[in-house]
C-alpha cells in the first residue's frame, strides 16, 4: 500500500474518533438551538418528585399550591348558589346559625369546598434526552377547579408567551340514583390565551351529583398535549341539603330523616314535616336507620325510646355519633358526617325548631 493511501486512512480514522469523543456541552448547547419543541405536563402533587424543577418552579411562580384569583372569585359567591333554590330549608339557615350547630356538634368549621387539578405545562426542546435536563422555553399552569358554582378551568403563564391554543368540550352529567346520566355539552375555543379563565360554567345545580368530564387540547409551536378525564369522575359537584323533609326535591337522591319515619311516626309527629338531608343513594343505603336489618331495628328502638322519654337533645347527640362511625365509601371525606356536615348541620338547625330545642 502507498504511503498516499496510508496517510488517507489514518486521517479517517482521527475524523471518526473524535466525533465519538465529542464534548456533552456541545451536544447540549446544539440541542439548545433546535427550534421545535414539544409539550411536557406534569400534576403539581407530583412536581417534587422532580427536586430541580420544583425549585424552578419556586421560583417563577409565586401562587404555587395557593388558588388564583381567578378562582377565589368563584368561592365567594358558594352560599347564593347553594341558596338558589327555594324548596329548600338551608336558604332559611344564615351562616352564624350554620356556624354554631357544627360546633355545637363537633362537625368543624365552615369552609369553602371544592376539588382542584393543578397541572405544569412545559415547553422544552423535543430532543433532549431528559425533559428537565435544561430548564424550559415556557411554562404554564392548567387549573381544574369544581365549586358549588360551577366548573373552570384558567390558565397561568409563568415563563414565555401565551398559548397558541386551548380548545375543548365540556359535558355536565348527573347522577341519577347510582346511574351517571349523560347530559348538556359545552365547547370552547381560546386562541393566544393569556393568563385568566379559559372556561367558565357557571350555573345553579340540577341534581345531587354533577360530574364535569372535560376533553382539552392545548397546542403551542407545532406541538399538542391533551388533558381528559373521561372515566375519572374526579371533578364532582355534590347539592347536599338538609332541612324539612316533604319541600326537599331528592335531585336523583335520596331524602333521609336523620330521625327515622318509622320512630316519629310512633309518637305520633310527622315524619312528612320532619327533619332530613338530601344524599347520594349509595350513601343513604349505609346510615343506621335505613332499610330492616336486625341492625337498624335496633338502632330504630333506640330512636323511639329517646322520643318516648322526650330526650330530643340526646337524640340528635345519638344521631350525629352514629353518622361519625360511618365510612365514606368514597374515601374523600373520612366520615358520613364529614361528607354532609353543612346538609347535617342545616338538618339539625331545622330539628332544633321541630323538638322546640334551644341552641345554646
Amino acid at each position: 500500500m502507498s504511503l498516499k493511501k496510508l496517510l488517507n486512512y489514518f486521517l479517517v480514522s482521527v475524523l471518526i474518533v473524535s466525533l465519538l469523543f465529542v464534548p456533552n456541552s456541545q451536544v447540549l448547547a446544539s440541542n439548545e438551538n433546535v427550534e421545535s419543541s414539544e409539550l411536557i405536563s406534569i400534576n403539581a402533587k407530583d412536581i417534587y418528585n422532580y427536586p430541580e424543577l420544583a425549585q424552578f418552579i419556586e421560583e417563577i411562580d409565586p401562587n404555587m399550591g395557593e388558588l388564583p384569583s381567578e378562582i377565589t372569585e368563584s368561592l365567594s359567591i358558594e352560599e347564593d348558589i347553594d341558596n338558589s333554590i327555594d324548596e329548600d330549608f338551608s336558604s332559611t339557615v344564615s351562616s352564624e346559625d350554620r356556624a354554631k350547630i357544627m360546633e355545637l356538634y363537633g362537625l368543624g368549621e365552615p369552609e369553602p369546598e371544592y376539588v382542584l387539578d393543578e397541572y405544569y405545562l412545559f415547553s422544552s426542546p423535543e430532543s433532549l434526552v431528559s425533559p428537565f435536563a435544561v430548564r424550559p422555553d415556557s411554562t404554564w399552569k392548567m387549573t381544574y377547579l369544581t365549586t358549588s358554582a360551577g366548573f373552570f378551568v384558567t390558565l397561568s403563564i409563568l415563563q414565555g408567551n401565551a398559548v397558541d391554543s386551548i380548545t375543548g368540550d365540556v359535558e355536565r352529567q348527573t347522577l341519577n340514583g347510582t346511574t351517571w346520566q349523560k347530559g348538556t355539552v359545552s365547547g370552547f375555543s381560546k386562541t393566544k390565551a393569556n393568563t385568566g379563565k379559559v372556561f367558565t360554567w357557571n350555573a345553579a345545580p340540577v341534581a345531587v351529583a354533577e360530574a364535569y368530564i372535560y376533553d382539552i387540547t392545548v397546542k403551542d409551536s407545532g406541538s399538542t398535549y391533551n388533558y381528559s378525564n373521561k372515566g375519572k369522575y374526579n371533578q364532582v359537584r355534590y347539592h347536599f341539603s338538609g332541612g324539612h323533609y316533604g319541600k326537599m326535591a331528592a335531585m336523583g337522591g335520596e331524602r333521609h330523616h336523620i330521625v327515622s319515619s318509622a320512630a316519629l311516626k310512633s309518637v305520633g309527629l310527622s315524619s312528612y314535616a320532619g327533619p332530613a338531608m338530601r344524599m347520594l343513594t349509595k350513601d343513604h343505603k349505609l346510615t343506621p336507620n335505613h332499610a330492616n336489618s336486625t341492625e337498624a331495628q335496633n338502632y330504630r328502638a333506640k330512636e323511639l325510646q329517646y322520643l318516648k322519654n322526650k330526650q330530643y337533645q340526646e337524640l340528635l347527640n345519638f344521631t350525629v355519633d352514629n353518622l361519625k362511625k360511618i365510612a365514606d365509601p368514597g374515601g374523600g371525606y373520612g366520615t358520613l358526617a364529614n361528607k354532609y356536615r353543612y346538609a347535617l348541620s342545616d338538618a339539625l338547625f331545622y330539628a332544633h325548631q321541630y323538638f322546640n330545642i334551644p341552641i345554646k
